[in-house]
């Protein structure tokens, strides 16, 4: 298993995608990255939008504007 820093992982992370590598920060292991043996089905936007659609009818109980003006604030 290689070892990489988190700057390394992450900036050229195509590289490293297929191998098994522990990830250091300040010398301690923060993680690990082993490759999934199966690929991801492709993401189908229709398909989404009518389980959206399906799942999400009622609208939400603020708006937007409600929503940054309460940001604000803190």
């Amino acid at each position: 298993m290689k070892t990489l820093t988190t700057y390394e992982f992450l900036r050229h992370f195509p590289r490293h995608s297929k191998a098994q590598v522990a990830v250091k920060k300040r010398g301690k292991v923060v993680g690990t990255w082993i490759p999934s043996d199966t690929a991801l089905e492709p993401f189908n936007a229709a398909e989404h939008m009518a389980r959206l659609k399906r799942d999400f009818k009622k609208p939400l109980p603020f708006t937007g504007a409600e929503l940054l003006k309460a940001g604000k604030k803190r």
